[in-house]
């Protein structure tokens, strides 16, 4: 499953993409799509239940930053 958020022009965090990713992991995907965005780096986490920088309920996470023009456009999570 992978998604792809990126920040509108009212500074809001949305969902612009997915394939395969369920119910039950968009809440998790979704919080760690805000840190990168927020933070511009990788992210990598095996159980995100423990990691300290999302609150996110279960799972498994690898995300990375997309990049325009030496800016921070959106975040892929899978």
């Amino acid at each position: 499953a992978l998604a792809v958020y990126a920040v509108d022009m009212d500074g809001q965090v949305g969902l612009m993409a997915s394939r395969g990713m369920s119910a039950s992991l968009s809440a998790s995907a979704s919080a760690v799509g805000r840190w990168v965005l927020s933070h511009g780096r990788e992210f990598a986490s095996t159980d995100l239940k423990r990691d300290l920088r999302v609150r996110a309920s279960a799972g498994a996470a690898f995300a990375v930053p997309l990049r325009c023009r030496g800016r921070v456009v959106a975040a892929l999570v899978t």
